[in-house]
């Protein structure tokens, strides 16, 4: 199924698609509108992790609602090319870190993960897998800078396009690496068996990081079909403030991971309440060392968490080794339970739906203390906030330098 016709010659610009325009000066009528809407996608670098991509996928969101918001003022008594809908394009889910299963280059759907009929309802979305091999008009990546003479096409925050794709290897931006496959496209969302091929891709320099620069550049593409790639070199994700909360209750999980949880909770948990922990290891032992404790240091911070709140069983999600759950295991002084097959779970095949089963049954317990720095972490702070538990039993966090010795001292998330 083909939502928009790539031409014969991938290298050939796109036909003009006119801009936007604004209130009264909308003449088109809306018996020249097209059948179709336009489409926004979107990736990450490789190395982000799965709730960051989440995160980051809040802002492209954000970024639709705001672009149909302005044309449904531009265009309320008026159609034409301008004024089709955008429509958001999930990117496959392929090789993201630390998820480790057979064919991860053949892409999964959201729908494996998540309940997207919530979303539906309010925005415009659509799997890639939906589009066929349909090449993009426009793909552009992005960094901060100033206004310089050899920019061109700008509009407001978007300052421009450069001459030189090789500009955007700044800022954190990576170029886009040149598809495996085909002329003309680029490795698109982890390195999926398709690549992606775009009739035009460019550098573009914005004023600052802001939705309304990416505003600024979507008003003004010609095209019907835009990427924006390596969206969150950007930095406008964040794991805490009013995007994430404006949006976290449309990604719901998927009902089997639903099912999955409470199976789980009622086998191993049973009724009693219980601690919920988040231990983040992996890179994090590197790239985080302070705040990431020993098995020992998380125990006795445990443990004195279990005393102070009369509790007598733990759950702990997180991706740490064998090693590491068995000395956690014998240092804390009650049952404790990670998600394994051991303690009675049935894994899915994917590391992001067990998170997702651990992200409900942390939300779910009578107190939380998490990893700072961690978006898993955050986005349980976020569910429990749905749920209504008090603040105060949420926000703590491993502190720095934890030690048995230093176990009494509570930390809250920044």
């Amino acid at each position: 199924m083909h939502f928009w016709k790539p031409s014969e010659d991938v290298v050939a610009p796109p036909s003009t698609v006119p801009a936007p325009k604004t209130g009264a000066s909308v003449k088109a009528s809306k018996a020249d509108a097209p059948a179709e809407p336009r489409y926004l996608l979107y990736d990450t670098r490789y190395h982000v992790g799965f709730m960051a991509q989440v995160e980051v996928f809040f802002v492209a969101l954000e970024l639709v609602s705001q672009l149909n918001r302005r044309l449904n003022t531009a265009c309320k008594d008026a159609g034409g090319p301008s004024c089709q809908p955008w429509t958001l394009v999930l990117p496959p889910w392929c090789w993201v870190p630390r998820w480790y299963h057979a064919d991860a280059s053949r892409g999964r759907p959201w729908s494996d993960l998540f309940n997207l009929e919530g979303l539906k309802a309010e925005v415009a979305v659509l799997d890639y897998a939906s589009l066929g091999n349909s090449a993009v008009d426009v793909g552009v990546v992005l960094v901060p800078g100033g206004r310089t003479p050899q920019l061109k096409d700008g509009h407001g925050d978007f300052l421009g396009f450069t001459k030189d794709l090789q500009a955007c290897e700044s800022h954190g931006q990576q170029v886009p690496q040149a598809g495996r496959k085909q002329r003309n496209s680029v490795v698109y969302s982890g390195y999926c068996d398709e690549d992606l091929a775009v009739k035009n891709l460019r550098c573009g320099v914005v004023r600052e990081s802001s939705l309304k620069a990416l505003v600024d550049l979507a008003e003004n593409v010609k095209g019907r079909s835009l990427l924006v790639k390596h969206l969150d070199a950007l930095r406008l994700h964040h794991p805490e403030g009013g995007l994430v909360m404006k949006f976290h209750h449309m990604l719901a999980p998927a009902p089997a991971l639903v099912t999955s949880a409470k199976k789980f909770a009622d086998l191993a948990l049973g009724p009693l309440p219980y601690l919920g922990v988040h231990i983040r290891r992996n890179d994090f032992v590197v790239t985080h060392a302070v705040t990431t404790p020993s098995a020992t240091a998380a125990a006795s911070r445990i443990n004195r968490l279990l005393k102070k709140r009369q509790l007598e069983q733990v759950f702990v999600a997180g991706d740490a080794d064998e090693g590491f759950r068995a000395d956690l295991r014998s240092g804390v002084k009650v049952a404790l339970y990670f998600f394994s097959q051991d303690d009675g779970a049935e894994l899915p095949e994917l590391r992001g739906q067990e998170e997702l089963i651990e992200l409900q049954l942390a939300s779910q317990a009578e107190y939380f203390i998490g990893s700072a720095g961690s978006a898993f972490s955050a986005a349980v702070r976020r569910q429990r906030q749905r749920l209504g538990h008090p603040l105060s039993t949420s926000d703590e966090v491993f502190c720095a330098n934890l030690t048995a010795e230093t176990s009494r001292k509570r930390c809250a998330a920044e």
